[in-house]
């Protein structure tokens, strides 16, 4: 199931159905075309004109230590583009959403004593849901002007999963990255390659998922890709202060046919976890949130560092939950 809100600031939120038809003509949409038989038709994010590379994909923990999916931030020339998406059995009733700067944050979004902030004043919401998704698209021009450090972002939900209810926050942090790989040969056979390091869980080697490698960023980092009985090319990480750069490489005689890279936190990793032909031991790559189906001797990713702080650093307050910097 997925629920889709367009709201421009202020307006008075309107039936689901006829907020889509007001402005369906205003949403550009791109459909990634991945072969049928491995993609689910909507698995990435419809993100106008823009590379699905340049999403800002941040976890959304519930009850402080839950991960209950992923918030996605991307825009193009006219809209910023926010997608929530409820992962692990969770679904999604209520949704609120604030962008702009730190000054307009405190004025209208936090009480006269700035000791709490205050969700109900957030001016993106939506709620009386039970989806998996939910998203804004937002008006480039209704947002407030940014700061120094970029458009500060702050996603709330509130999410069940059977007769559990708790709140949620957005929080972006960059850690772990793993990568897998599908190439060709000169000779045409096919190859899939995973990414080395930390294995992402300790199982029968015949699954793939048992050498998946977790790699822990901290500055530039190369590392192979590769089956294991061999190494078919690699993958180098750096960042130029603004973004996360991931580049993949095959090596000498083989062609890259698809990439899927997954950034963010090890917890953030698991929740992508099968549920059904390996027995919840091997994450779904193919719902990665960067893939590249670009093919030739390399594909490139650039995904915006995010940048949080939690509301008791930022404010010093007790309620929990973080803020975060998008960067245009």
């Amino acid at each position: 199931m997925k629920t889709k809100l367009v709201i421009r600031r202020l307006l008075v939120l309107l039936p689901v159905f006829a907020v889509l038809f007001i402005i369906s003509s205003c949403s550009k949409e791109e459909i990634v075309i991945a072969p049928e038989s491995e993609i689910p038709a909507d698995f990435l994010l419809k993100n106008g004109e823009i590379p699905a590379s340049n999403n800002m994909v941040c976890e959304l923990i519930a009850g402080k230590n839950m991960n209950a999916g992923k918030v996605v931030y991307s825009h193009d020339e006219d809209y910023l583009y926010v997608e929530y998406v409820a992962m692990d059995g969770w679904m999604i009733s209520e949704v609120h959403f604030y962008v702009g700067n730190m000054n307009d944050f405190e004025k209208t979004c936090m009480n006269k004593n700035k000791r709490a902030v205050q969700i109900g004043k957030f001016p993106y919401s939506a709620s009386g849901l039970y989806d998996e998704t939910a998203s804004f698209t937002i008006p480039l021009d209704d947002i407030v002007d940014p700061g120094a450090d970029g458009y500060l972002v702050v996603a709330h939900a509130v999410v069940k999963k059977g007769g559990q209810e708790e709140t949620a926050f957005a929080k972006c942090d960059y850690f772990i990255t793993t990568t897998k790989a599908r190439m060709v040969n000169d000779e045409g056979e096919e190859f899939f390659g995973e990414s080395e390091g930390t294995p992402f869980i300790d199982f029968d080697p015949d699954y793939w998922c048992s050498f998946l490698g977790t790699n822990v960023y901290d500055g530039a980092d190369t590392y192979p890709i590769g089956s294991w009985y061999n190494y078919y090319g690699e993958v180098n990480v750096d960042d130029d202060g603004t973004n996360l750069l991931i580049e993949v490489t095959a090596n000498e005689g083989y062609t890259l046919t698809g990439v899927w890279v997954y950034v963010g936190a090890l917890n953030g990793l698991q929740s992508y976890l099968s549920d059904d032909e390996y027995d919840g031991i091997c994450p779904k790559y193919w719902e990665f949130p960067l893939s590249s189906y670009e093919g030739g001797v390399s594909n490139s990713f650039s995904i915006p560092l995010p940048n949080s702080t939690s509301f008791k650093d930022a404010f010093g307050i007790k309620r929990w939950g973080w803020i975060s910097y998008y960067n245009f």
